[in-house]
């Protein structure tokens, strides 16, 4: 009688699940629900992180998940996901970043030269306009205009060292936010530099750009009977860019205002629906020229997952009518015991995906299905733990693309060791040694298995820490 309660069970299952689903891919295909569908897509934003380190990785953010760490340059997600990529935690600054999920387009913008050497001609040939000798003009503002080229260029040079301080791969040792912050004191350090170089208060580029200004219209109030023989030679503000006085101040504060206004990171100009394989080629050129960095080029791949597929893992609770039978003695006479309807075993399960779909809201798959299962008796006083194989058919459920926690609800054959008579029958005399009344034999039946994947494990074992050194 439990034999067949059991298969009667299992059948109204499959019927009820086999209905679902049917009803759902009505659902799917019927057009007047293709516009609420598609507002059920997710939006993943794809993060190349740390490009230029020598250890590039990639990090996924979704809806209402924590982010995840994944190595390699590859991610798969559920078909027609809205993606979103960027890249980040990459010297902006110091490199121009292309990205281009279609094409490979390299673009270089390279920082403006220093003509410093052209700057001083032009210095040096105004100077025969000046009444005074060369020890006075020193101390006058072409003097001053001269001093300032000179340091100009020193500061260059110093910007370029603090820039390549990034390139370093010590640098990005540390959680995003650590290395986040080392971005931000190159910043500081670069406008403390430009203040203690060129005598400035903040060292900001809009302050080089007065402090110019100033030298300039000067040198034109002083000799002002000789400013139209000087200009050719000394504009009278930063308007003229051809001038190579002026080409020197530009350079520079072009420079420091990329630092200032660096934002560490570069994303795509649109979002894409992931329906075929998608690539991002990201191509980052040195802005510096004759320096040892080189044009890097780095493709990141998103495939479309389409429903579960493959071999899939779960584990949980196995039942059957499968049972040990248990004997008692009644008036010396072997009795029937209490008997347990059903025996309750743990185990695992792998699924070999024969066919599966994608919904709008998860993903199902029949698979056929193999594993093994744990028990535990107690029999003559004595507790045995034993091994129970298990066959037969699954049907999954888990997220679109077959993404998330995965549920699956298994039909099929199990053979475990079970105790029985030894020879004995009900009613006949209880042997003097009990221990001989029954002996364990491997017996066949039906059960019902409900398993899930143990998603949760990688969790509480911390294998998605966000940091540059967990690759």
């Amino acid at each position: 009688m439990d034999k067949c309660r059991v298969k009667i069970s299992g059948f109204l299952l499959i019927t009820f699940l086999y209905l679902g689903l049917l009803q759902t891919a009505a659902i799917a295909k019927n057009p007047s629900y293709r516009g609420e569908w598609k507002s059920f897509n997710p939006r993943v934003t794809i993060v190349l992180r740390a490009p230029t380190s020598g250890h590039p990785y990639l990090v996924k953010f979704s809806p209402n998940k924590e982010k995840e760490v994944i190595k390699g340059l590859a991610v798969s997600l559920p078909e027609y996901t809205r993606v979103f990529f960027c890249v980040d935690l990459v010297n902006t600054s110091l490199y121009t970043i292309t990205i281009n999920a279609e094409k490979t387009e390299i673009a270089s913008e390279r920082f403006k030269s220093l003509p410093v050497y052209e700057a001083l001609t032009l210095i040096k040939g105004a100077r025969k306009y000046s009444p005074k000798t060369p020890a006075q003009q020193d101390s006058y503002p072409l003097g001053d205009l001269e001093r300032k080229v000179k340091k100009v260029a020193e500061l260059n040079k110093e910007l370029d060292v603090l820039l390549l301080k990034s390139e370093n791969a010590k640098f990005y040792n540390g959680t995003a936010q650590e290395i986040k912050g080392e971005f931000g004191k190159i910043v500081k350090e670069a406008e403390k530099k430009t203040a203690d170089i060129l005598g400035l208060k903040l060292g900001t580029s809009h302050e080089i750009c007065d402090d110019a200004e100033a030298v300039l219209k000067k040198i034109h109030r002083t000799y002002k009977d000789k400013s139209e023989k000087i200009l050719p030679y000394v504009p009278k503000d930063l308007s003229d860019s051809s001038n190579d006085i002026v080409a020197v101040f530009d350079a520079v504060v072009e420079k420091l205002r990329i630092i200032e206004t660096a934002t560490w990171a570069k994303q795509d100009t649109q979002e894409h629906l992931l329906k075929n394989q998608l690539k991002y080629t990201c191509v980052f050129t040195p802005r510096a020229n004759n320096t040892k960095l080189k044009t890097k080029k780095l493709e990141v791949t998103v495939n479309p997952k389409k429903g579960l597929s493959g071999i899939r893992f779960t584990a949980g609770s196995f039942m059957t009518s499968l049972r040990d039978d248990h004997y008692i003695s009644r008036d010396n006479k072997i009795a029937l015991g209490g008997q347990d309807r059903f025996s309750m075993p743990i185990g695992g399960l792998a699924h070999a995906v024969i066919c599966g779909k994608d919904y709008s809201r998860f993903s199902g798959a029949l698979a056929v299905s193999t594993g093994f299962a744990l028990g535990t008796g107690v029999g003559n006083g004595t507790f045995a733990v034993n091994g129970q194989a298990a066959l037969g058919v699954s049907l999954l459920f888990s997220g679109p693309g077959g993404e998330g926690d995965m549920f699956a609800v298994t039909f099929g054959g199990i053979a475990k060791p079970v105790k029985r008579l030894n020879g004995y029958w009900v009613g006949g005399p209880f042997p003097k040694e009990a221990n001989t009344l029954t002996r364990t034999v491997y017996r066949g039946g039906g059960f019902l298995a409900l398993t899930t994947n143990l998603a949760f494990l990688p969790k509480i074992l911390g294998l998605k820490e966000d940091s540059a050194t967990s690759k």
